[in-house]
């Protein structure tokens, strides 16, 4: 990452804790309390460590454009997948916890799919103006649709990326908030 990257990024950073409201007396509780570990899901990263979700117990549910802002300057996306060592559950609990972090309200997903004994993971986030909104992470960022009994489908942020193959017709969505 370039000087001007790494300097927006943390600007970026900065701006999100100043519009989410964090306020000097959050900042004591954040230093002085732990955050929250809860309704983690029973889920195995790649490399074989537990999925663990950290909530912040004053995240709150951003906008849409909130979201999408914070999407677009979240790196996780260009880490490589590796098979066995970082997958769809390690992008996603990367997501999950780098919003939590800076006071968006995450939730980490687990998608099965018919016939298929590995799933997929995804994100949710509970946008004030758009209802839910699923991410996909997973090397590139996908506004996702995952509905029980259609096939997995996605839409592009990122159209100079690969597009997917189709993953299989989704036959549970569990989310872990």
């Amino acid at each position: 990452m370039s000087l001007s990257e790494t300097i927006g990024y943390y600007l970026f950073i900065f701006v999100l804790v100043i519009v989410g409201g964090v306020c000097e007396s959050c900042y004591n509780s954040y230093m002085y309390e732990p955050w929250e570990l809860k309704d983690q899901p029973n889920y195995i990263g790649a490399d074989g460590h537990d999925i663990t979700l950290i909530d912040n117990p004053n995240a709150t549910d951003p906008t849409y454009g909130q979201l999408f802002l914070f999407i677009d300057m979240d790196k996780t996306d260009e880490k490589e997948y590796i098979h066995g060592v970082y997958t769809c559950g390690d992008y996603a609990e990367d997501v999950h916890n780098n919003a939590e972090a800076l006071g968006i309200k995450a939730g980490w997903v687990a998608i099965d799919f018919e016939g298929h004994a590995v799933g997929h993971a995804i994100n949710v986030f509970n946008t004030t103006d758009k209802g839910l909104v699923y991410f996909d992470c997973t090397e590139c960022d996908i506004e996702a649709t995952p509905e029980c009994g259609e096939e997995y489908t996605n839409s592009f942020i990122d159209v100079d990326k690969h597009i997917f193959d189709p993953m299989g017709i989704v036959s549970n969505i569990k989310i872990y908030w």
